[in-house]
């Protein structure tokens, strides 16, 4: 058991010398933060850790979802077709084509 014990106080003396790049700041209304601090006990988490997930969370989230996209059944099949049997060019998209940059 010892053994575990300097283990564990070597890996959180070890994660206290980790410094942060960058600190943010963010003021809540009352409401708010007590939300935010009944939503971090329900996880188990620190508020600071709470909000730290959830944000970088969102932030996943946001940059795949304008990073890509996802097309019904209906959709792909569409899309499916069109491929295998292109439409002939309308007057607009041959001006797009010929377009540089």
């Amino acid at each position: 058991m010892q053994t575990e014990s300097k283990k564990d106080k070597a890996m959180s003396a070890t994660a206290q010398k980790i410094k942060r790049d960058e600190r943010q700041e963010i003021s809540y209304f009352a409401e708010e933060i007590e939300l935010v601090r009944k939503a971090a006990i329900f996880k188990g988490m620190s508020v600071p850790d709470f909000l730290r997930s959830v944000s970088l969370d969102a932030s996943r989230k946001t940059i795949q979802e304008k990073d890509y996209f996802e097309l019904s059944a209906r959709d792909w099949d569409l899309l499916t077709v069109e491929l295998k049997n292109p439409s002939e060019p309308t007057e607009a998209l041959r001006k797009l084509m010929q377009r540089k940059g």
